[in-house]
């Protein structure tokens, strides 16, 4: 049954992604409904009887399924349809992986630090999942006002409805201070997942290596931002920067662990 809803819900999120952008009434069912499927797959692997599903498939399907909300909200005050074309190929592809890599299973308690740990983890990769979408799509849309063609193409003509480079910069830097403040929580409740679980406030070891990497890019970028006014190209690139560095982090690293080397870790 679960297996079923992950792969109904990447069929949706898949029509959901080829439909034309004036059928915004057709698009915003058909997102929900995905979304309420995958939801539901997820469900069962998220912290039940006492264990918690870990691996890069579930993380980077829950990281997904949430920035599918977040396209959802944000396209209800911004005309960000280029967007959907970008996020739904991603969900789908996400949401059938939790099926073909299960993971591990790990034994916590309902209270324990490591759930928490969990789900700001998650609400980080997600918003800053949309923040490294919108750097791309604003790079697309630069891209565009000088090579102007006229076949629009899949997402050419979604990038032509896009609010101005201005908006989608402000649109950005609020993604990712968001997202800065949930990975900030994430390094935290990471330290005190690891003291309660290894005795050590924090392991010098690839997955905090990057994640700490990651922020400091991050926070980087929001200072020269804020006193050196950083932005356009900049401002991009240490976006998708940051972005990669973090994905390196977890997904990455269990991703090698689990598919290439067939071995488990935390």
């Amino acid at each position: 049954m679960q297996t079923t809803l992950f792969i109904a819900a990447a069929i949706l999120y898949a029509v959901c992604a080829l439909l034309p952008s004036k059928r915004g009434a057709a698009i915003s069912g058909v997102t929900g409904v995905a979304w309420a499927l995958h939801g539901a797959a997820l469900l069962p692997d998220a912290v039940s009887n006492g264990t918690l599903r870990v691996g890069f498939a579930f993380m980077l399907s829950a990281a997904l399924w949430v920035s599918v909300a977040a396209y959802w909200l944000e396209n209800r005050n911004f005309a960000l349809d280029g967007l959907r074309r970008m996020v739904m190929p991603c969900a789908a592809i996400a949401a059938v992986l939790p099926p073909l890599f299960p993971g591990s299973v790990m034994a916590v308690q309902a209270e324990s630090p490591a759930v928490w740990h969990v789900v700001v983890a998650v609400m980080a990769y997600s918003t800053l999942t949309i923040a490294a979408f919108h750097a791309v799509l604003m790079a697309l849309q630069e891209a565009r006002l000088h090579t102007r063609s006229a076949r629009p193409g899949f997402l050419g003509g979604a990038i032509d409805q896009l609010p101005a480079l201005l908006t989608m910069e402000k649109l950005l830097f609020r993604m990712i201070s968001i997202g800065f403040v949930l990975l900030s929580l994430t390094v935290l409740s990471g330290i005190v997942f690891s003291e309660q679980l290894f005795g050590k406030a924090l392991r010098w070891d690839h997955k905090n290596v990057f994640a700490l990497l990651s922020w400091l890019l991050f926070a980087a970028l929001l200072a020269g931002r804020r006193f050196r006014g950083w932005r356009g190209k900049t401002a991009l690139r240490f976006t998708l920067a940051g972005f990669a560095t973090l994905a390196l982090a977890y997904v990455g690293s269990r991703f090698v662990f689990e598919v290439v080397l067939h071995r488990g870790f935390i």
